[in-house]
């Protein structure tokens, strides 16, 4: 039974409502001069924990993400966390310099496979290749419904940060204007 449900994880970004929660971050590599490194996405569930590792609110949040999930139905994850779906994304971006929204929905199978990814939205072509890629190599625990294993729609949004492609050395024609 291939049960349709809604996993918004950008949600599950930190806003105002999060006050007094703890925060869990993903943080990107420094610029080139700096040691400060970015926050690439935070999070009220954290990213390297698997499912079953949660706290009884971590799992009740992330339960809350799909709509009409029954109280005996636990919704697909990825194995070793969601940070096996975001660090890729964000070494990627290093190298891409794109930002924007990413939102896609994976079908996963009974077995924990990823059967079946639509994208909905992406701030580039390459972001979708990177991101398919990222997905069907990603292994899940299947979703359950009345403790077997089922298929169920996982969905997956990611505010791409913007960043800056670094140049290694700067050339007068680097330089808009700038002649010699």
């Amino acid at each position: 039974m291939l049960k349709s449900t809604i996993l918004l994880l950008s949600l599950l970004l930190v806003s105002g409502v999060s006050e007094g929660r703890e925060k869990f971050k993903l943080l990107g590599k420094a610029p080139m001069g700096s040691n400060f490194r970015p926050v690439e996405v935070e999070s009220l569930i954290p990213f390297n924990k698997e499912y079953d590792q949660y706290t009884p609110e971590q799992r009740s949040l992330y339960r809350s993400l799909f709509v009409g999930i029954k109280e005996n139905e636990t919704p697909p994850y990825p194995k070793h966390g969601t940070r096996k779906l975001y660090m890729p994304l964000i070494k990627g971006n290093e190298r891409l310099a794109r930002g924007g929204w990413l939102r896609l929905i994976a079908n996963i199978n009974e077995k924990g496979e990823v059967a079946e990814v639509s994208i909905y939205e992406s701030p580039h072509k390459e972001i979708n290749e990177l991101a398919l890629a990222v997905m069907f190599n990603v292994k899940f625990y299947p979703a359950t419904c009345d403790g077997k294993p089922c298929a169920m729609d996982f969905q997956f949004e990611y505010d791409i940060r913007k960043t800056v492609k670094q140049m290694n050395t700067l050339h007068s024609e680097d330089i808009p204007g700038l002649r010699n």
